[in-house]
């Protein structure tokens, strides 16, 4: 739940600085890599989500 919460602050980040930092962006990665391995359905659903936003 706090990916999206991670997403919106990049989001945030990338219009102050222009690009997102390597440390979020790692964060984010971080955070699907634990979703693939504990629930796959919701990491499917979840990267439907990001391509739509």
């Amino acid at each position: 739940k706090d990916g999206k919460l991670r997403l919106a602050k990049m989001r945030e980040a990338e219009a102050a600085q222009g690009q997102a930092g390597d440390e979020t962006y790692l964060d984010i990665f971080r955070d699907f890599s634990l979703m693939a391995s504990d629930d796959p359905e919701k990491l499917s659903r979840r990267s439907h989500d990001l391509h739509t936003l």
